[in-house]
């Protein structure tokens, strides 16, 4: 039997990676709207997502980006 994987948070760090791709930047709560997250969860997928490198957060307008650690990730192998 093969065993299936709750994909939910995967799912749910895809989707915020997306918004703060689209969005040009965006803040928790921006991002809690733009994925239908809670504000709690995002905060602690973004948090999650900036200790790992992928995401950065400016200070001055608490808005987090991309990092070019992702940039890189997508451009592998093209």
């Amino acid at each position: 039997m093969v065993k299936i994987l709750n994909l939910d948070g995967i799912n749910r760090v895809f989707a915020i990676l997306e918004a703060i791709c689209r969005g040009n930047g965006l803040t928790v709560s921006e991002v809690a709207r733009a994925t239908n997250i809670s504000c709690g969860a995002a905060n602690r997928y973004i948090h999650s997502l900036e200790q790992l490198g992928y995401i950065l957060r400016e200070h001055m307008t608490k808005k987090y980006f991309v990092s070019s650690k992702l940039k890189d990730l997508a451009s592998y192998g093209s």
